[in-house]
């Protein structure tokens, strides 16, 4: 999470007309949040990189939104769900620094393991540690 202080002034400003775009509201919860810089409190915005930087989100003002704290803390690392990429489309209709996604590219599949949905390529750790047990008993009789 990171406070409303991006880098330079000139993008403190595109921020500030993302607020105002955004209604002045959390991209997530659409509660109202103040835009004050180094603010701590929970109801100002923070930054939240919408594809997040460890699944190979851009650190600039193309992958950006605001939110609130708790949704920003809540959200973490988590890749967006198909309800936020509608979101998103829609900010892009009136927010020239985005582009709208495909909803094509939101591809999930189901966890054979589990049954569960994950995005694909973010599975979590113990899906990743249970398809390599897997993995690794592949070759042997099944007992029948």
């Amino acid at each position: 999470m990171r406070e409303t202080d991006f880098r330079s002034q000139g993008e403190f400003r595109r921020l500030h007309q993302l607020h105002a775009v955004q209604g002045r509201r959390c991209f997530y919860c659409r509660k109202w949040i103040a835009f004050l810089q180094l603010s701590t409190d929970p109801h100002c915005a923070t930054v939240d990189h919408f594809i997040p930087l460890a699944l190979g989100g851009r650190d600039n003002l193309s992958n950006v939104v605001l939110a609130c704290a708790p949704c920003n803390r809540r959200k973490a690392d988590r890749a967006p769900g198909v309800t936020e990429f509608f979101k998103w489309n829609e900010l892009a209709k009136v927010w020239s620094e985005i582009q709208p996604v495909s909803l094509g590219l939101h591809v999930w599949k189901l966890c054979t393991l589990c049954w569960c949905t994950d995005p694909v390529g973010s599975a979590s750790a113990i899906h990743r540690e249970r398809q390599r047990d897997r993995d690794l008993f592949a070759h042997l009789p099944s007992g029948r």
